[in-house]
């Protein structure tokens, strides 16, 4: 019995330190060039708003961009591009209220309704926007966000130990040795 329950401890610990590794990653956006903003957004995002027909997929609440809309256009898009767009419409396809309306690389892969996006580096130019100017180009840089690492206390080793101990205390009090 005492065996039992010291191989199931000592897998239980294994098991917490293993931990599990997370599906998405966070993921930092900067925007660079004629343009400067900065957001965050997991790796695989639920997306607020999207649409297959029209090429796009946006999201509301991100922080650094909120209260505004945050779209990702599809490369299957009319004018054959990706891009993004900060706009404060809650339309997506019209230009008015746009921040900035940048066309070039498509940003994310998978599919508008889950979208999936990596780190890497995009070249934007400019598609429509009054306040900035009609030749203005910029770059998206996405980064993982460095995840700190949980070290192994250093009392688990000790604690290890004295629980290997118990268990083979108990097993010689189960087992006395024999006198030949």
């Amino acid at each position: 019995m005492l065996r039992a329950v010291t191989l199931a401890a000592l897998a239980a610990v294994t098991l917490a330190m293993a931990g599990a590794k997370a599906e998405a990653t966070t993921l930092n956006f900067s925007l660079t060039g004629d343009y400067t903003a900065n957001w965050v957004l997991d790796s695989n995002p639920t997306p607020s708003d999207f649409s297959n027909a029209d090429g796009y997929t946006a999201f509301n609440g991100v922080a650094g961009i909120d209260p505004l809309k945050l779209v990702f256009y599809s490369a299957t898009l009319g004018f054959g591009s990706g891009g993004v767009r900060i706009s404060t419409t809650a339309d997506p396809l019209t230009e008015v209220g746009a921040i900035f309306d940048f066309g070039g690389d498509q940003i994310f892969t998978g599919l508008l309704s889950a979208p999936q996006f990596a780190p890497g580096v995009f070249n934007l130019n400019v598609t429509f926007l009054t306040p900035v100017p009609s030749a203005a180009t910029a770059t998206l840089t996405v980064t993982a966000v460095p995840v700190a690492t949980t070290p192994i206390p250093a009392a688990l080793p000790l604690f290890m130990t004295a629980l290997a101990g118990m268990g083979f205390v108990g097993w010689r009090r189960r087992h006395p040795a024999q006198d030949a």
